[in-house]
């Protein structure tokens, strides 16, 4: 049964507490970072006899604007290299679902596009200027029997690290607990370029963004294991299991590009520079120069771990979550996107891979692949 979701209620959040703060400027580091959103979604078991709705969502809503009076970039805006702390707010959306927890876990996951509804839908043509950098979407699910939480920022100013760190920050503040005092200090480590990439932005550098095909492959810890033993090498004589999946799905992608080339070589190369403005703007500038000249021919594979991060121990009050997700349902064109997250139990392994729909049409089919993992599973609870 597909998952409907009826969207209730959408308002801006602000933070509790305004005060004056300066413009916070974005790192060199996360100046390449592509605009899209990081993205993590949580799904509670709740008591039928519980609070309502309403009571929750209130409470949700309280809660997320004390968080933001200290997590003040995430309320605004991003303007070139630097974050207007405005003020503006983030966006809480609230829906409901006739569907109970339970049922949409163990009938709607076989497609990831059941997912989509969760999630915060941004236009690939949209100016990230005018993005939220923080986006909430609270699901109720029907009879009581459950919530789904799903908290999306801006990848330039967060990555799965600091996404968590919001995440806790805003669940221990729905209850009694400490809640942290985040500090903002990136730029003051990586300062960002003075004037040399003014008229440069990562979508620039990573070209056009498309419809990506995301699909969920779960490893089980036996299955890792047999693919550990198959991975190693003199080299990596007891490779990791982020190591081993990494490795395999880096292969299975590989066979499956649009573009079969032949390729051999390094990537890249060491680069000495002196440490000074002059010599950082010089490397900021050969970057944006190469990979703007790269682009057309060279596909991108970004893989990135989540493993062994306490996703599973988000708590708003209502116990652990029963099920965390993610997806990308936007990707640039010549990129393939690879997320590992540990399951529940912390043994097995669940891939969520985004490629470009011709790409994954031959992923999905790789027998390498789906002797080690089972694709789109059902969840249990």
């Amino acid at each position: 049964m597909e998952a409907k979701l009826e969207v209730v209620g959408r308002e801006i959040i602000k933070p509790s507490s305004s005060a004056h703060h300066d413009r916070l400027q974005v790192s060199l580091i996360d100046v390449f970072f592509p605009q899209i959103y990081v993205s993590a979604i949580f799904f509670y078991q709740t008591d039928a006899g519980g609070e309502s709705p309403a009571i929750i969502s209130g409470k949700l809503k309280s809660s997320l604007s004390e968080t933001l009076s200290r997590f003040y970039p995430l309320a605004g805006r991003i303007e070139g290299f630097s974050i207007n702390c405005n003020d503006e707010g983030a966006v809480f959306t609230e829906a409901r679902t006739d569907l109970l927890l339970s049922d949409f876990l163990k009938n709607n996951l076989d497609d990831t596009n059941n997912l989509g509804e969760f999630f915060p839908k941004i236009e690939p043509g949209e100016s990230a200027g005018t993005w939220p950098l923080l986006s909430v979407k609270v699901c109720f699910f029907g009879s009581g029997s459950g919530v789904a939480v799903t908290v999306a920022t801006s990848h330039q100013i967060c990555d799965a690290a600091s996404l968590l760190t919001f995440i806790q920050s805003w669940a221990t503040g729905n209850g009694d607990m400490a809640v942290t005092t985040p500090h903002f200090i990136g730029a003051t480590i990586y300062p960002p370029p003075q004037n040399s990439l003014q008229a440069t932005s990562s979508d620039d550098l990573f070209g056009l963004k498309g419809k990506c095909v995301t699909n969920r492959f779960v490893f089980k810890s036996s299955k890792i294991a047999d693919l550990k033993r198959k991975a190693a090498s003199k080299s990596v004589p007891v490779p990791t299991r982020v190591e081993a999946i990494t490795s395999l799905i880096w292969i299975c992608a590989t066979n499956a590009s649009r573009d079969s080339r032949d390729a051999i070589g390094n990537l890249q190369s060491p680069c000495a520079i002196t440490n000074t403005t002059f010599g950082q703007n010089l490397l900021i500038s050969v970057m944006g120069n190469y990979l703007s000249e790269v682009k057309p021919d060279v596909d991108l594979y970004a893989m990135s771990s989540w493993c062994k991060k306490h996703f599973y121990k988000v708590d708003f009050g209502w116990g652990t979550p029963v099920w965390v997700g993610s997806a990308l349902h936007t990707i640039y064109d010549n990129t393939v996107y690879a997320l590992l997250m540990d399951s529940k139990d912390g043994e097995d392994v669940e891939a969520w891979v985004g490629l470009p729909e011709q790409d994954m049409l031959m992923f999905v089919r790789d027998q390498d692949l789906l002797t080690y993992a089972v694709l789109n599973p059902p969840v249990l609870i």
